[in-house]
């Protein structure tokens, strides 16, 4: 009789630890939006204003799991895992399973065909920067914010993939 009840209890303990736990499944077939965090809501929603020029909200909850370096902020961009389902509401919402992305902040070196070299600002290192085809290309010398989906391949020098890519004004350059 005791060994009955041990077995539903841990039965019912591991039901419940595992819903209760925040989980994201990077097998699950997802849809992604990337761009810029517009505004942030009361509710810890924001809308992003994403890689088609378009407004949508973002919602999440205690499941959504975020992997940034910082807090969400105005301003930030962020790349948004979702399920595919958009509402038909103006502006569309989406529920975000993972909320992820990096930047890296640097010097352009070298300008070539779809991609740069850029120097980073903290570590002086080396990054070969990958950009998307609809994107202009930065020239060389300038200094620019290069945001990616946070991967970078180990090889010398690094490689990454950019999603978009922004010039750092000259002020902000000074405050640094």
């Amino acid at each position: 009789m005791t060994a009955k009840i041990v077995s539903i209890l841990l039965a019912l303990l591991t039901l419940i630890s595992g819903t209760a736990a925040a989980s994201f499944d990077p097998e699950a077939d997802l849809q992604t939006q990337h761009g810029y965090i517009l505004e942030m809501l009361d509710d810890g929603s924001f809308l992003l204003l994403n890689q088609d020029n378009q407004t949508v909200q973002v919602n999440t909850d205690e499941n959504t799991v975020t992997d940034l370096a910082e807090p969400l902020h105005a301003g930030q961009y962020v790349v948004v895992d979702y399920d595919g389902k958009l509402t038909r509401s103006l502006p569309a919402q989406l529920y975000a399973q993972h909320i992820f992305g990096a930047t890296l902040k640097g010097i352009v070196s070298a300008v070539n065909e779809r991609e740069v070299t850029l120097i980073e600002d903290e570590t002086q290192q080396e990054y070969i920067v990958h950009l998307p085809e609809d994107v202009e290309l930065p020239t060389d010398g300038e200094h620019i914010a290069v945001h990616f989906n946070g991967v970078i391949a180990l090889s010398l020098p690094a490689q990454l993939s950019a999603l978009a890519w922004d010039v750092i004004p000259d002020a902000e350059m000074r405050a640094e």
